[in-house]
């Protein structure tokens, strides 16, 4: 499916990104704009739906080629394949028209034809729904550094960008130092680790493998993968309000603190991204109420809808690795997503045994030893299960993934390096209030 990578310059396959993910939201956008979201003219919505997923695989082939890394590709086709899901969503699950965006301020009825096509798509890219009526729940406040920041309730922009760029600057010292560590695996050492199978190896591994299983299945998700797409939010958030086009208060922190992150519902809801969660659960509500019309609220409900979110961000993730990573089998991917709807289904079930044995009741205030054994569990299961969808790139050549276009940390030598990464976190940690 990927395209190869030197069949056009990456600035063509930019260009045509651009023009194709266009061809989507304008001619979406329209339609939103123009025709009811029920009755004989909503027709059209379910027609235009049929057209969308021709242009999405031109457009995930064009954005498969912009860059020579995997990694960054992929983040850049995730983003934007959610922005065509989204646009779905608003047409046939959400189902928005003209009435909804007036009565949610989206624009008003006397704005001009262009700016209400602004308004809507920019509805599209905001995955979360900030600001609006639809706004997701569980949106993670602004830091607390930024308190003493604010005139007449908003924040300030100057504080709020020189900020931004200070973790950007660190981020991208973090990711220079990931690539560079990842280069002193040898290929012996790889084989030995992430050979094909390994990823299904429990009983029969030793101390090394399960290292490498930790690392990978646990280290990854707590820091590289998230930084990697953090970076690219903040990158976009400073251009976006220095720029004038939105607020500081558009761009709520994208990840949560992993210290929340003691059960696999809190690493999902509220440590990670949330981009794709309109979507998805937009997707299982409708099969849940309104074609399988289950109860609610019922235990049936919450855990098939559970189910389908899981299963869903397993079918994005596939999709995006068929034009990038190319996996050789599917199945694992899909198989570590779902896994998490049977390990929330199990916590879900332990934390009620345990009230009803303890007579313990819901609190926010969870004692430290819940804690401390959530860590735990979280962490166990994303060593077991993360190695069935990450190995697979691991295994790829590290050519193809690289984290940043030059590297800093080369030019000033390991020393100094060091000193920037670990003593520059130290200071961030400290005088802005950075956080993990």
């Amino acid at each position: 499916m990927m395209a190869p990578l030197d069949r056009e310059t990456p600035a063509v396959s930019c260009a045509k990104a651009a023009i194709l993910l266009l061809g989507v939201c304008v001619p979406s956008a329209i339609i939103l704009i123009s025709t009811p979201k029920s009755g004989p003219s909503s027709v059209i919505r379910y027609a235009w739906i049929a057209v969308v997923p021709f242009i999405a695989r031109h457009l995930l082939v064009q954005l498969s080629g912009i860059t020579t890394s995997y990694v960054l590709n992929t983040v850049a086709m995730g983003q934007l394949c959610l922005v065509l899901l989204q646009s779905c969503n608003l047409l046939i699950l959400t189902r928005l028209d003209t009435g909804d965006f007036v009565k949610g301020n989206i624009y008003q009825p006397s704005d001009g034809l262009v700016r209400k096509l602004q308004s809507v798509i920019g509805l599209m890219f905001n995955l979360r729904g900030i600001g609006t009526s639809w706004q997701i729940s569980r949106i993670n406040a602004a830091p607390q550094s930024l308190d003493k920041h604010t005139e007449n309730g908003k924040l300030r922009k100057g504080p709020w960008v020189a900020r931004q760029l200070q973790i950007i600057c660190w981020q991208y010292l973090f990711l220079d130092f990931t690539y560079l560590s990842s280069l002193d695996t040898s290929p012996e050492d790889a084989e030995k680790l992430f050979s094909p199978g390994k990823e299904f190896l429990y009983i029969n591994a030793n101390a090394e493998q399960w290292g490498a299983r930790v690392a990978v299945g646990l280290i990854s998700w707590l820091a590289p993968a998230r930084v990697t797409m953090d970076i690219v939010y903040r990158v976009l958030s400073v251009v976006s309000v220095m720029s004038g086009m939105a607020s500081p208060e558009d761009w709520p922190p994208l990840f949560g603190s992993i210290w929340d992150a003691y059960t696999i519902r809190a690493f999902w809801s509220v440590f990670w991204h949330q981009h794709c969660r309109w979507f998805l659960t937009s997707v299982s509500n409708y099969i849940c109420r309104d074609l399988l019309r289950l109860p609610r609220p019922s235990r049936l409900e919450r855990y098939l809808n559970i189910a389908l979110v899981f299963k869903g961000s397993g079918l994005v993730h596939v999709m995006l690795d068929m034009f990038c990573w190319e996996p050789s089998l599917k199945a694992p991917t899909l198989a570590f997503f779902g896994s998490f709807a049977v390990a929330i289904m199990i916590e879900d079930g332990v934390q009620e045994v345990w009230r009803r044995v303890a007579g313990a009741e819901d609190s926010k205030n969870v004692p430290l030893w819940h804690k401390i054994v959530g860590y735990i569990w979280v962490s166990t299961w994303l060593t077991v299960t993360s190695p069935w969808y990450l190995y697979h790139a691991v295994r790829q050549p590290v050519e193809v993934k690289w984290l940043v276009p030059f590297s800093i940390l080369n030019m000033t030598g390991p020393v100094a390096g060091n000193v920037l990464l670990f003593g520059g976190g130290l200071v961030l940690k400290y005088t802005i209030g950075g956080q993990i």
